[in-house]
């Protein structure tokens, strides 16, 4: 492998094109070059504050840093800064309120958190024992008094880059260890396999705490292409984000399946479909399925890009990737795929046997990009990553996903081992009842929660049917015990913090 620690992205088009502009964002553009010099700044400063032993960081075990700076120039110069350090970091929606980032504080203990001026506030306001730095002092003091020494290894695979946060099924959040493995192996495969090349202009829409956000920023450093931060507003302006597509010649993107809704709801694209064609190469679609019938729409309007569906998880960021060359009907679920190069994908039966094609299982997977666990939570860990019962002695993440394989040898995604439901004596999979109801509208957005005590299936949705029609139509396509109970349409639904439909919330609405 080329690259041993993710930083040697940076140096590499550094390197390659150093006057190159590499980063966009609201506030302005950076060459690469600026962005290295920005990143050593961050790196001094980080070392003065922690008084590290500059000889001693090829061995040191990394500490943790928080960010609380939004998505952009600023934040990626930190990120580095802390790599260069032979730190980790962990980036915090700045959004978030106080008592869950302390909550995560809890966990991490960061011994320093990063934040910008417009955070300030915010970050002298949480209680933890670190150290404030503010990004906007650190430009403006620092002294190139040293030499950031260059830290390369030949196996940093057991080497801390990142801890990411997700939602705890306790409540408190869960800390994914991802090694500088995880993120070089995910970026290079998720580069080449969508053929992101040195003058592309990647659209990164998503937060640097999700892994899309984070695989869209260094496969575009990795192919010395231009990431281009795309604004939060944008995404409640379906026009203006159409508009910023053509402006910013924006030609690879990953899309959430709820922004590309928006746009289809509002025919956005209108007027700019021979723009969009000739700036847009490759559009993927990640995070939450994406309805059939809606990418069938837009292949239908803007017909040149390839299309694909992608698949990863923040335990193993890339896994899958899935070009769209044959037609799909609406009412069946867009394939993963195939596994990238570097990953071993089982589909894994409860009784710990291979399943045959046709047969549903747990998909599972293996591969040196597995993330390294969960930062000081040895259950969660011993449950994700098991030892695998069809290959002892290799270590599998079990991502909870039931899957099968079709007759073309795609893996086909059926539903959440948590999505599957007893309703009337039978078994139901909440994602099959909310694949037909995309299938009937290509603006369809729509949840399935289960009232368990009640023994009831509630669809909540928004779409553009009332609740008697959708119910007969709903009637055509599935069999009695699978219809819902009760129908909740709504204006919007509600999103997390990743824009995936927030069905947490939707569970402690509508669940008494």
């Amino acid at each position: 492998m080329e690259f041993k620690r993710v930083t040697e992205f940076l140096d590499k088009a550094v390197q390659d094109v150093p006057e190159k502009i590499g980063f966009v964002d609201e506030a302005g553009e950076m060459t690469y070059k600026q962005m290295q010099e920005a990143s050593f700044k961050v790196a001094r400063a980080i070392l003065k504050t922690t008084g590290e032993d500059l000889n001693n960081l090829q061995i040191k075990e990394p500490e943790y840093i928080a960010t609380l700076i939004e998505a952009g120039n600023d934040i990626t110069a930190c990120f580095h800064g802390i790599l260069y350090a032979g730190d980790a970091y962990s980036c915090i929606d700045e959004t978030m309120p106080n008592e869950r980032i302390e909550k995560i504080f809890s966990t991490l203990k960061p011994v320093i958190l990063l934040a910008n001026r417009k955070n300030e506030e915010k970050a002298r306001s949480l209680n933890f024992d670190g150290t404030v730095l503010i990004y906007e002092d650190i430009m403006e003091q620092d002294k190139n008094d040293f030499e950031i020494p260059k830290i390369v290894e030949e196996d940093v695979s057991y080497k801390v880059a990142s801890v990411i946060f997700t939602s705890g099924s306790t409540g408190n959040p869960k800390g994914v260890l991802i090694g500088h493995n995880t993120i070089v192996y995910c970026s290079i495969a998720n580069r080449d396999d969508v053929e992101v090349i040195f003058t592309d202009h990647v659209g990164n829409q998503s937060p640097l705490y999700y892994v899309m956000g984070v695989l869209n920023l260094y496969f575009s450093i990795a192919a010395e292409a231009t990431c281009y931060f795309m604004p939060k507003w944008l995404f409640s302006q379906p026009a203006e984000l159409v508009k910023y597509l053509v402006e910013k010649q924006i030609s690879i993107i990953d899309w959430v399946a709820s922004g590309v809704t928006v746009i289809s709801r509002f025919s956005a694209w209108e007027g700019y479909e021979e723009e969009l064609n000739k700036c847009l190469r490759t559009v993927t679609f990640a995070g939450d399925v994406a309805s059939t019938k809606l990418i069938n729409k837009m292949k239908k309007v803007i017909p040149d890009p390839k299309y694909r569906q992608g698949y990863g998880a923040s335990e193993f960021f890339y896994t899958f990737l899935y070009t769209m060359t044959r037609d799909i009907p609406d009412d069946e679920m867009i394939p993963l795929g195939y596994p990238a190069e570097f990953v071993t994908a089982y589909v894994i039966k409860d009784d710990g046997t291979l399943a045959a094609p046709g047969e549903e299982g747990q998909l599972c997977l293996a591969g040196p990009g597995l993330a390294l666990g969960y930062l000081n939570d040895e259950a969660t860990t011993a449950e994700k990553f098991q030892d695998n019962p069809v290959k002892p002695g290799e270590r599998i993440l079990c991502t909870g996903d039931i899957v099968e394989e079709n007759e073309y040898g795609e893996i086909i995604f059926k539903t959440r081992r948590d999505f599957m439901v007893k309703q009337m004596g039978h078994r139901v999979e909440l994602g099959e009842i909310e694949l037909a109801a995309s299938s009937l509208d290509d603006t369809m957005q729509c949840a399935c929660i289960f009232d368990k005590s009640k023994e009831k299936i509630i669809m909540v949705y928004v779409g553009k049917y009332e609740e008697k029609e959708l119910r007969t139509m709903l009637k055509d396509k599935l069999p009695k015990h699978m219809i819902p109970r009760e129908f909740v349409k709504l204006d919007v639904l509600p999103l997390n913090q990743n824009n995936k439909i927030d069905r947490k919330k939707l569970q402690e609405i509508y669940i008494k």
